[in-house]
């Protein structure tokens, strides 16, 4: 089995063409790649069918082999065995290659039509728009229904699909909303440094993470999952799996794709479990040690304690599904020095991280 060659449709963006190869690997997993062998001995035949993993799907003996001696047809069975076990294992390796590589083609087209992190002058915002023509949602309603895209870290987008109030600008290498740029060279500036370089642990694509300052507006130390989201100047925030955003523990919801049949997500998350975030490997993935960078976060903020935020784009509409392309990742917590929120921030293609 060989992937067929992508539809010559220009309108076709690397999302789809990504979600397709998707539906193929997974379908050459389920197949992976079934040989029959067949040996003869005069007028008797054996057929052995393998799969890839090595397991024997069938076994077929003529009339004539029935009559062989056992010995001899044993050895006849298990050469013949190893022969499609062989097969199966060489045909599905060409096939999942040829696979990967058109999925690897895909994502290195991502990469070059987003920007990943332009390098922009200080206090520089990255995207144009922001200021009082973004939405100002009022985040301590009841009910939080969500309108978030991506921000200037992420693809360019219209204003009205980016994810938060403000526009981001780096500054010395630190991700701060344009309001609050002062913070990259305050006194938390030496700590953030420290958390710079890596890239998102997990999705589709190698995209940087970069650390995070924002000024927090709490009632306590520790803040409440509706603070978070209204200091990281979210605009809308929607989940059907978050228990209570006035509390400040709140656990991870789990892999929870969308069931919204339209153009707003339905899950958005924001929990303070580090074994439910997609920033850092997690300590089961890393051997059962801790993330290094991951780690020296947890224990510099107070209290060790982090709250993760993944929000995403309003959804397009490919053919009759409806997608988010891009989610923002956030991972902060509450400085000792300052009490300004700290942490990092990253974006990630959406396919496979939550739906």
């Amino acid at each position: 089995m060989t992937s067929d060659p992508a539809p010559d449709d220009t309108t076709a963006s690397p999302f789809d063409e990504l979600q397709r190869h998707a539906e193929l690997i997974e379908a050459a997993g389920e197949q992976r790649g079934r040989i029959t062998a067949t040996a003869t001995d005069e007028d008797a035949t054996v057929s052995v069918a393998a799969n890839a993993d090595g397991d024997l799907v069938s076994i077929e003996l003529s009339a004539a082999a029935l009559s062989l001696d056992v010995t001899h047809l044993g050895r006849c069975i298990t050469d013949t065995a190893n022969e499609a076990r062989r097969g199966a294992h060489a045909l599905a390796e060409r096939h999942m290659d040829d696979l990967f590589r058109a999925q690897e083609d895909i994502v290195a087209r991502i990469h070059a039509t987003q920007e990943l992190w332009p390098t922009v002058d200080d206090n520089q915002a990255v995207a144009d728009g922001g200021g009082s023509s973004w939405p100002d949602v009022d985040l301590a309603e009841e009910a939080i229904n969500s309108e978030v895209g991506p921000d200037g870290i992420m693809p360019p987008l219209a204003p009205h699909r980016r994810p938060l109030r403000r526009p981001l600008v780096i500054t010395n290498g630190i991700v701060t909303s344009v309001d609050d740029h002062s913070y990259s060279t305050g006194p938390d500036a030496e700590f953030l440094a420290s958390l710079a370089g890596g890239l998102v642990a997990y999705g589709a694509t190698d995209v940087p993470i970069y650390p995070y300052t924002r000024e927090l507006h709490s009632a306590g130390q520790i803040p409440t999952g509706r603070e978070v989201l209204r200091s990281l100047g979210v605009a809308r925030f929607c989940s059907t799996q978050t228990a209570d955003l006035d509390a400040t523990s709140m656990p991870y919801p789990g892999y929870t794709p969308s069931v919204s049949s339209g153009p707003e997500p339905d899950n958005d998350q924001i929990h303070t479990d580090p074994e439910g975030q997609h920033l850092f490997l997690t300590y089961e993935d890393n051997g059962g040690i801790p993330d290094d960078r991951h780690q020296r976060l947890k224990s510099h903020v107070i209290d060790g304690h982090l709250t993760y935020v993944l929000i995403h784009e309003p959804r397009e509409q490919h053919d009759d599904f409806w997608f988010s392309e891009w989610v923002m990742l956030f991972a902060v917590g509450v400085s000792p020095v300052t009490g300004n929120l700290i942490g990092v921030v990253g974006h990630q293609v959406c396919h496979n991280l939550c739906d």
